[in-house]
């Protein structure tokens, strides 16, 4: 019989299909590490140029309040030798201003650049790690196909049709896996591979497909399969006809008698070690005529629900008889 952990090689292949499955893991895991660190640069450089760009107009505001205009330079006292000194110095002040602008616009275009390579790092980095993902990928597709060849080849030379059976389905699988994957290989030798292995497959399920032996013995199971929905179909008939037959009402008091029945209390412990009054011990003697009393009556009760419950299961029992077998 087909033994799913001796044919898939658990003690080799599941230790491999583990590790790549951690690979995998690890790989997503430097290459979203990567990714973060160029776009965190490239956040940076972002950031700088608009703190950059801030400062630039706060200085070019500074500067143009500190550069005298024309009327002011007009009427500029020439005789005060204070309101000349004034006025020269706003000038040399907004110079100044106007220095440390084309600085910073320097600074800003440097940032600018800088912020071009960021990107163009972060795009290549992208492109690069997006290659090796692909290659991952594609040597994966390659591992299932060749674990899937495996395990058909191991399958499809034992004696037992069940086994025979389970290739089948396993080629099945094989097929679809290189159908969905086929136009997502990269890589040339990992579609050479997953080619060859494929043919393999495919070979295989031809061959298998072609025995008499296999198709006959896939005829019973179909033959059989069609048996047992016939008859569920059958059952499900009967069941229904079963139900329909039933006093719906006859049953909710049945089950209400039931619950009546499991729900009362009947005490039946009694203490008179100690008594010793004997109006106590008449009231307690008549305590335990009462509790008997009850127990008998809950007896009865019960036996009546039991004949109503053997009542329906002989319905039930009746209505398979009559159904066809």
């Amino acid at each position: 019989m087909y033994d799913v952990k001796k044919e898939s090689g658990e003690g080799t292949n599941s230790c491999d299909c583990t590790r790549h499955c951690n690979e995998n893991r690890r790989e997503k895991g430097k290459l979203d590490s990567k990714m973060e660190r160029y776009t965190a640069k490239v956040n940076r450089c972002v950031e700088s140029l608009h703190n950059s760009h801030d400062n630039i107009e706060a200085m070019k505001r500074e500067r143009d309040r500190l550069n005298p205009n024309m009327v002011e330079s007009f009427f500029v006292d020439t005789s005060s030798a204070r309101a000349v000194a004034k006025h020269n110095d706003r000038i040399d002040q907004a110079r100044r201003m106007h220095e440390r602008i084309d600085d910073a616009i320097d600074r800003h275009n440097d940032l600018v650049e800088k912020r071009k390579e960021a990107e163009e790092e972060a795009k290549e980095a992208l492109e690069e790690l997006t290659r090796e993902a692909l290659h991952a990928i594609d040597e994966d597709i390659s591992m299932v196909i060749n674990r899937l060849e495996g395990v058909v080849s191991n399958l499809a030379n034992s004696d037992d049709a069940d086994d025979l059976l389970a290739a089948i389905d396993v080629c099945t699988i094989g097929l679809r896996v290189y159908a969905m994957f086929d136009d997502s290989i990269e890589d040339s030798s990992a579609r050479k591979e997953c080619k060859e292995g494929i043919e393999k497959i495919n070979k295989t399920f031809a061959t298998l497909c072609a025995q008499d032996s296999m198709q006959n013995y896939m005829a019973d199971i179909y033959r059989r399969n069609l048996d047992l929905v016939q008859n569920n179909a059958a059952v499900a008939q009967q069941i229904d006809e079963v139900l329909a037959s039933v006093d719906q009402k006859q049953i909710d008091a049945h089950f209400k008698s039931i619950d009546a029945v499991l729900a009362t209390k009947v005490n039946t412990k009694f203490d008179y070690n100690s008594v010793i009054d004997p109006a106590v011990i008449d009231k307690i003697v008549v305590d335990i005529k009462n509790a008997i009393d009850s127990l008998k009556l809950n007896i009865e009760k019960a036996k009546a629900c039991q004949c109503v419950t053997a009542a329906i299961e002989l319905g039930k029992a009746g209505g398979r008889r009559r159904s066809p077998s």
